[in-house]
């Protein structure tokens, strides 16, 4: 889909994580807390995702505890990437 279809109709935290997506390559869930001062990083992906092509994968990094940690990244799919 067309990142422009439906814009009129997000939030301010939707469209500042969009714009995000599209100038860098993915968002974490601590990325959008730390850089764009959203808490609840899920929940505004779940709305984007009426409007948007997202994809996630999963990772796994070691924390400074050095246990294994499992965190999810999202991304624009490359349909939307070429729209932007």
């Amino acid at each position: 889909m067309n990142t422009n279809t439906g814009q009129a109709n997000i939030g301010a935290q939707e469209r500042r994580l969009l714009e995000y997506l599209q100038t860098h390559r993915c968002v974490s869930r601590y990325t959008g807390m730390a850089k764009l001062g959203i808490a609840n990083v899920p929940e505004i992906i779940r709305r984007l995702k009426a409007y948007n092509s997202i994809g996630e994968e999963w990772h796994v990094k070691e924390n400074r505890f050095g246990e294994k940690v499992r965190y999810k990244r999202w991304f624009l799919l490359e349909e939307d990437n070429a729209a932007g």
